[in-house]
């Protein structure tokens, strides 16, 4: 507003001091504009200078993303590695969104209905989506702005030459550029708020999912489902959340675009809008109908070949000893042959909504005119230039958005089926300590005297001695009777106390229910019957399948333990392991592979 003041006081040109008075008024808000939009990261406290520069970026810099420039410029000149990448920005950590989200979830009666954790996740995620309502709005504000100057400049042009022209020109292009520069600058900020809540979303997502993998009973503990659900929809979530806010934004524009185009073309605006509803009703019943089994049964398959590939990986040693590969690679193209043809059924339905989508865009316009030729010659009337090419500018915006909600309908609808996958994932069974405690618990800690490593024996050495004559033992098992997964009983009717400061062995022939039973003592397996009371919620259990992360041998060791040269030192030479490191090409930094395939299996 201030710019076309400071343009109509000099070009009436009655009063110069009027004119001066606005233009320095202008020209003072211009620069506290430009000193606020400046980055002050320079003067930032050095505990600050961390945070990233996108949060620390003036309005300018964020709105053309001129705050990247510095990482694009030096991925220009050298290979990116991790530490040259920017901050996380504190707006997509996702640790207290899936904390909300879990309470959540917590909090809900029925977690069976359907689309249950879909509708927890959205009201979860409610701030992140609000962010991109606004610059949505202006990208359609800026977008119906079109046929106006289409409709002023045919105007402009079609009027005598006069001594306004040059003026009146000139503030067409102007107003051309504002509107393109509007568009360009509200579509990135839309993306951007878009793409963001994506990031949160597959963050938010994925923490629900390893969290319930965590604690899920034995019994339901599934690997591959686990690693499908994160992989392949959370994916699909993640491609449908990009389109969601085309759901309301396409409608808001298809009302908007009737509305201008009835102003220009009557009764006619009704073909388009018919025509695009038409199609879009026959999408969206075929996506909730047929694409979500469709989707459902491909990823199964996914699900299936994922779980087959990953046990023969596992297995990989004994597959080439037994001479197997050819007929394990026959195994995995055959089912990855039958993931293919599962996944026709959903390409056609794509196919399917492409075409509609892209047919309502090409049709439109022509229904449209042919309505309206046949209402002018009807009335006797003619379609002049300036409504002719406004009416094709409106009519191209309206059904370019409808056509895209078109296609991405089959999508969306797949996504919410993804996520009455992961409710399903959600909904089974978590682990639960059938254990009993005991009411008195030890008051002394068994500590280990600390001991130089000088000069010392593998040994362990002794625990110091407490008092043990009025405390309970650690574990007690009463006519305990324990089985594993869909097994037969194989611990029957045991009974015995474990002490403080003993060492006990369980030993027995192969099969016999050692690990069961270990595992029932630890609470990981319920007695189907009697009892098992322990003095200690928490143990240290190794199980007989080792877990080995794919790094280096250091890593394995090390775990989520933070390096202690000292500590670390002590530990390998408690469980000697220096002559198998030092047989290691690289030492403890030897790569160890997937599921430790590069090592041996002793």
């Amino acid at each position: 507003m201030d710019i076309a003041r400071v343009r109509i006081a000099w070009i009436r040109g009655g009063s110069l001091p009027l004119a001066i008075a606005y233009t320095v008024a202008l020209a003072t808000k211009l620069v506290s504009l430009l000193a606020e939009a400046i980055e002050k990261r320079a003067i930032l406290l050095p505990r600050c200078k961390c945070i990233s520069p996108e949060s620390t970026s003036g309005v300018y810099s964020q709105s053309l993303f001129y705050w990247l420039n510095s990482l694009l410029w030096k991925g220009f000149g050298n290979i990116l590695a991790v530490d040259d990448l920017y901050p996380v920005d504190a707006g997509l950590k996702t640790g207290d969104l899936q904390r909300q989200l879990a309470r959540d979830w917590a909090r809900k009666k029925v977690k069976t209905r359907k689309n249950t954790f879909f509708w927890s996740t959205m009201w979860t995620l409610r701030r992140p989506l609000a962010g991109a309502i606004f610059p949505r709005l202006c990208v359609t504000f800026f977008q119906y702005m079109q046929p106006f100057l289409i409709s002023a400049v045919i105007k402009f042009l079609q009027e005598p030459v006069s001594s306004q022209s040059t003026a009146t020109g000139w503030a067409l292009t102007a107003a051309y550029g504002l509107d393109f520069l509007g568009m360009a600058v509200a579509n990135g900020a839309f993306m951007h708020q878009t793409y963001r809540m994506v990031t949160v979303s597959r963050g938010t997502v994925i923490s629900m999912i390893y969290s319930q993998t965590v604690y899920l009973d034995l019994a339901s503990v599934n690997e591959s489902a686990a690693v499908t659900l994160m992989s392949a929809d959370v994916e699909r979530i993640c491609s449908a959340l990009q389109y969601i806010h085309g759901t309301w934004a396409s409608t808001l524009d298809a009302a908007i675009g009737v509305y201008l185009l009835h102003r220009h073309i009557g009764i006619a605006a009704i073909g388009p809008a018919v025509l695009s509803l038409t199609f879009g009703r026959i999408v969206l019943f075929v996506a909730t109908r047929y694409a979500p089994r469709a989707q459902r049964l491909w990823v199964n398959c996914i699900q299936t070949r994922i779980d087959a590939t990953s046990k023969i990986l596992s297995g990989m040693k004994a597959v080439k000893m037994l001479g197997l590969t050819s007929l394990m690679e026959g195994t995995i193209q055959g089912l990855r042959e039958q993931e293919v043809s599962t996944a026709l059924r959903f390409r056609r339905i794509s196919v399917m909504r492409l075409s509609l989508g892209k047919g309502s865009e090409i049709l439109a316009p022509g229904i449209a005119f042919a309505v309206y030729v046949a209402v002018c010659s009807a009335a006797g009337q003619s379609l002049d230039v300036p409504k002719a090419y406004a009416s094709l500018n409106i009519v191209s915006l309206m059904t370019t958005q409808l056509g895209e909600t078109i296609q991405n309908l089959p999508t969306i609808m797949s996504a919410i089926s993804c996520f009455d996958r992961i409710q399903d994932f959600l909904n089974l069974p978590s682990q639960r300590d059938h254990r009993m405690k005991f009411d008195e618990k030890p008051r002394k800690s068994l500590e280990t005297p600390q001991k130089s490593l000088a000069n010392a024996s593998i040994e362990m050495d002794k625990l110091q001695e407490a008092p043990t004559s009025q405390l309970p033992p650690v574990i007690q098992a009463m006519n305990a009777d324990m089985c594993c997964v869909e097994s037969k009983q194989i611990i029957q009717d045991v009974s015995f106390n474990i002490s403080w400061n003993s060492c006990t062995f369980i030993v027995g022939p192969v099969g016999c229910g050692k690990s069961t039973l270990l595992k029932g003592l630890v609470g990981e397996v319920p007695p189907t019957r009697g009892f098992v009371y322990t003095s200690s919620a928490t143990a240290g259990f190794v199980d007989q399948t080792p877990w080995i992360q794919n790094g280096t041998l250091r890593d394995n060791i090390l775990g989520l333990s933070a390096y202690d040269k000292d500590w670390y030192n002590v530990v390998v030479h408690a469980c000697c392991l220096y002559d198998d490191i030092a047989i290691l090409p690289k030492g403890d930094r030897t790569e160890v592979g997937s599921a430790g395939i590069s090592l041996s299996g002793g």
